[in-house]
């Protein structure tokens, strides 16, 4: 093996290898930090995703009839709107994130099994109407229902800390889908919002429209919607909106998030600067015995470039493994059981431990650079 190869120093020395592999392999931290500070994004993100195939309208203070009579007007000559229907929104379902948050999902509530019908043959929710509910039932997510350890069967009923509903509801079908939205009929439920129901596909989405959900219709549906000036009296809530809404909040937190991953970057380099001065403090005279036979400094600055270069991957690759790993084993044992799930990749992440891992590194590989070209043939 070469003296001058990468790999050498680190098989001559592996201990003290190892132990600064360790150090970069803790950069590798603040990547699993990221997808806990993007799953945030990525599940209001699951939330919002059946606003694709409607928005809701409420009554703000001050809305008269007469305003709320000239909107539906607006919303009925939309091509792209294909039904209005009173429903009532009022109830709620509370269930847990992937950060422990509570959060409270809202319930819409059809006065007939003809309006829930209707948004079934767009939505396509159920597919054997036998398990469409009748008055008094509802039916929910396998995500939402994975949460609330909710059954087919089960009574649904104020009180406690989940349920929040005018009247009980009894559990018809839990539905295939990962998001958490729950749907309900109940005649004698008071309308408090318009549910409004886009147009079906005019011609079959290709493949890669059902992977992306972005239909020629729904996106005819979002650009007939954002023409609509919605007076102050009335809240108009669409899946464009609430993302816009979620895009404006993230910025603060992804801020607080780099923040932290440049004080644990400082704290690293001290770190390692620490133990690259003991490591390469004891090879002055291997380095004033390459220059006494003539190998210039350049050279020697290269070798010292290959080794921390290498420990640096080596420490990356493995604790990049290790993490997502660590992702698989909380995802199958907590997360999927729960209808929740942590991203294995974020930009965010990826971008955080790169720049913890720069700052971490550089300073110490700058600092034996400066040491090794002062050095002379005459320092043993």
């Amino acid at each position: 093996m070469k003296p001058f190869s990468a790999i050498f120093y680190l098989t001559k020395n592996r201990l003290r290898s190892v132990s600064l592999i360790l150090m970069i392999t803790a950069t590798t931290l603040c990547y699993i930090g990221g997808i806990y500070v993007y799953s945030m994004e990525h599940h209001f993100h699951r939330e919002i995703r059946p606003y694709r195939d409607f928005a809701m309208m409420y009554q703000n203070y001050g809305c008269t009839q007469n305003d709320w009579d000239l909107m539906v007007d607006k919303l009925q000559s939309l091509p792209s709107v294909t039904s209005l229907m009173p429903v009532n929104s009022s109830p709620r379902i509370r269930y847990t994130n992937e950060i422990s948050f509570r959060i409270s999902q809202g319930v819409i509530v059809f006065t007939s099994t003809k309006d829930l019908t209707t948004m079934n043959q767009i939505t396509q929710l159920v597919k054997d109407s036998n398990d469409l509910p009748q008055d008094g039932e509802i039916i929910l997510s396998e995500g939402l229902a994975r949460n609330t350890n909710i059954k087919v069967g089960d009574i649904l009923t104020s009180g406690g800390t989940l349920f929040y509903f005018d009247t009980p509801l009894k559990v018809k079908y839990i539905y295939p889908s990962l998001d958490y939205s729950a749907y309900a009929v109940d005649s004698t439920a008071i309308p408090t919002s318009l549910f409004i129901l886009r147009e079906g596909d005019i011609v079959e989405p290709s493949g890669q429209e059902k992977l992306s959900g972005e239909t020629a219709s729904r996106q005819r549906f979002a650009d007939d919607l954002k023409t609509l000036d919605i007076p102050n009296v009335m809240s108009l809530t669409t899946y464009e909106n609430q993302y816009a809404d979620l895009k404006n909040q993230m910025p603060i937190y992804y801020m607080i998030f780099y923040s932290v991953v440049i004080l644990i970057s400082i704290v690293l380099a001290i770190t390692i600067n620490a133990t690259l001065i003991e490591a390469y403090g004891k090879r002055k005279s291997e380095f004033s015995i390459y220059m006494a036979i003539g190998i210039p400094r350049s050279k020697i600055v290269c070798k010292i470039l290959k080794e921390i270069t290498l420990i640096n991957l080596m420490g990356l690759t493995t604790g990049l493994i290790l993490i997502h790993i660590i992702l698989f084993v909380l995802n199958q044992l907590v997360f999927y059981p729960r209808g929740l799930g942590l991203p294995y990749f974020a930009w965010c992440a990826a971008i955080a431990t790169l720049l913890c891992d720069f700052f971490a590194i550089m300073p110490s590989t700058l600092l034996r650079i400066r040491n090794i070209k002062r050095y002379d043939i005459t320092e043993y």
